[in-house]
């Protein structure tokens, strides 16, 4: 049996693995009685997390294609395939429903992605440049931009918790609301609103982790509101990366009502960028499951003088790709969490 996960296929890892094993029980090139290889091994063959192949066999156990044992090793029990209308029709049709199914996900992806801003948006003196990458057939992650007739533009990033159908369907609902939050007094305000909007259209363990940044490009002034993401960086043009916290609880929204939000102020000059990512990228792991780390993406941020110590040596899209090109070599290229991030460059006029 040879396995091979598509870096381009919007299904997960460990659902690309599922299905490929499910096929090969179904076309007999895998029997019953047949054991599958350990979940450690096969990450190290298929450069994924061994978190991802286990699950695709307890999902496999899910569907009766194999049983674990004590030891942990996973045996296909599927019944005898051999006789023309049972189980292997029934499975063939099964696997057949899900690839079906996988297809419409694409295209409800397909109808998602267009409903985030462009990858680049810019002003007189800004640019926004943004990455989103989805773990499986729909994200939870989105970001948006709403610019003001005064030249102030706000920045919203945001993690919906859990994955698949629900997850994007909340996605789309608090995308939705950023507008209105936009016209509130400050980005606390505009968490406030969000939350209120919120709160009753979720339900238990349903909640949505948010950044707000409000920036005002004709004296750098940046006001930054947090609920749950993590903490801003902001890579100066002439010292080293600053992480921007916020006060208060930061609880995420849709947890309770009337939770307040602080807004935190800070000034930002020419030349400097400002990078807002979901929890995705800094809890991204290696093939041994060991994550890069919030300060492990700080000091890949700082270690590089072209990225954090002049930020002129390459556009903002090529500093971007390239970061998330450095985090994908040290943690694999398959996600297992959405990846979101979005750089703002503050220039001179």
């Amino acid at each position: 049996m040879h396995l091979h996960i598509n870096p381009h296929d919007e299904a997960p890892v460990y659902r690309q693995i599922q299905h490929q094993i499910g096929r090969a029980i179904a076309d007999r090139e895998i029997r019953p009685g047949d054991l599958l290889d350990s979940h450690q091994d096969l990450a190290v063959q298929l450069a994924v997390s061994p978190s991802a192949v286990r699950k695709a066999y307890q999902e496999l156990q899910s569907d009766g294609l194999c049983d674990e044992s004590r030891g942990g090793d996973f045996r296909v029990t599927t019944p005898d395939l051999g006789s023309g209308h049972g189980s292997s029709t029934d499975l063939a049709l099964s696997l057949l429903k899900r690839e079906l199914l996988t297809r419409e996900l694409r295209t409800a992806r397909e109808v998602q992605h267009r409903l985030l801003p462009p990858p680049e948006v810019s002003g007189d003196s800004w640019t926004v440049t943004s990455r989103s990458y989805p773990a499986g057939a729909l994200a939870g992650d989105f970001y948006d931009i709403v610019e003001h007739e005064n030249s102030i533009i706000d920045i919203a990033i945001a993690d919906v918790a859990g994955k698949g159908l629900a997850a994007g369907l909340i996605m789309a609902v608090a995308k939705s609301l950023i507008p209105l939050a936009a016209t509130q007094d400050s980005p606390g305000d505009a968490l406030g609103e969000l939350n209120e909007r919120l709160f009753p259209l979720l339900s238990n363990r349903e909640f949505v982790a948010l950044a707000y940044a409000r920036f005002d490009p004709r004296d750098g002034t940046l006001q930054i509101a947090n609920a749950g993401l993590p903490d801003p960086y902001l890579l100066r043009h002439t010292g080293p990366v600053e992480t921007l916290g916020v006060e208060g609880d930061r609880l995420p929204l849709g947890i309770r009502r009337g939770i307040p939000y602080f807004t935190s102020k800070f000034s930002i000059h020419p030349a400097d960028r400002l990078l807002l990512v979901t929890d995705g990228i800094p809890e991204a792991a290696d093939p041994k499951d060991n994550p890069i780390g919030y300060e492990g993406l700080a000091r890949l941020l700082d270690s590089s003088l072209e990225w954090a110590g002049n930020s002129t040596t390459s556009t903002a899209d090529q500093w971007l790709d390239r970061l998330l090109e450095q985090v994908s070599r040290r943690t694999g290229s398959m996600l297992e969490d959405d990846w979101t991030a979005v750089l703002l460059e503050y220039q001179r006029p």
